[in-house]
């Protein structure tokens, strides 16, 4: 069982104070805090209730999670966009009020890397990520040389209008040597095959390899 904690630790107070133009007098009474409690809250030299932290967030116009210190042995991502195959769109990105930050487990390897998330949607990797599942990414080069079969990634489709499709593709490499990215679907409309090669319609970009996944148990 996940038990919330009854306080968290703070930090990045002060930068979404300052984004949304406020002073500290003015922050502590909407909170109903003494000016002095609220400068050790806004310092991360006291933990902050679950129902406190909901309200500073709503008052500073960004999500809980944005004013809160990562625990020491996890690392903290932003999920920017969204991935969906049969979806063609201007951008990745989602917009800013929609982000939000997830935590993965630290490992060595991905120290120092830009990490970045999306949110899965539609049904295109239903058999190892359902929707609403949110997959952590690292960066990469683009290009096919250094893909590792097995591995899945972050695949960009982009057409000559400059929309684009951001969806996960599983690697396999054949006998010949070519290179096929592969949905992994209990539906027969993402169960088909791609190469791993531009078209004369669409340019592919490899932007990402995940590196951790956030499954929606519900």
């Amino acid at each position: 069982m996940n038990i919330m904690p009854t306080e968290l630790p703070t930090k990045y107070i002060r930068e979404h104070r300052e984004k949304a133009g406020l002073t500290q007098e003015q922050v502590a009474d909407k909170l109903g805090l003494h000016l002095t409690n609220y400068n050790k809250l806004e310092k991360g030299k006291t933990a902050i209730k679950l129902d406190r932290l909901m309200a500073l967030a709503e008052i500073l116009k960004c999500q809980p999670a944005d004013l809160l210190a990562p625990p020491s042995n996890m690392i903290r991502v932003r999920a920017q966009g969204y991935l969906q195959a049969g979806i063609w769109t201007q951008a990745f990105e989602m917009p800013n009020e929609d982000q939000f930050d997830v935590f993965i487990a630290d490992r060595p390897e991905l120290r120092g890397l830009a990490l970045y998330a999306g949110v899965i949607r539609g049904e295109s990797m239903n058999q190892v990520y359902p929707p609403g599942t949110v997959v952590v990414l690292a960066p990469r080069q683009d290009g096919p040389s250094d893909l590792i079969a097995g591995r899945r990634y972050h695949i960009e489709y982009q057409r000559a209008d400059g929309s684009c499709e951001n969806t996960i593709k599983s690697v396999r490499v054949r006998a010949d040597g070519s290179v096929w990215l592969v949905p992994e679907s209990n539906d027969p409309a993402f169960q088909a095959p791609i190469p791993a090669l531009p078209n004369q319609d669409e340019q592919i970009h490899f932007r990402g390899r995940v590196v951790a996944a956030i499954i929606n148990e519900e």
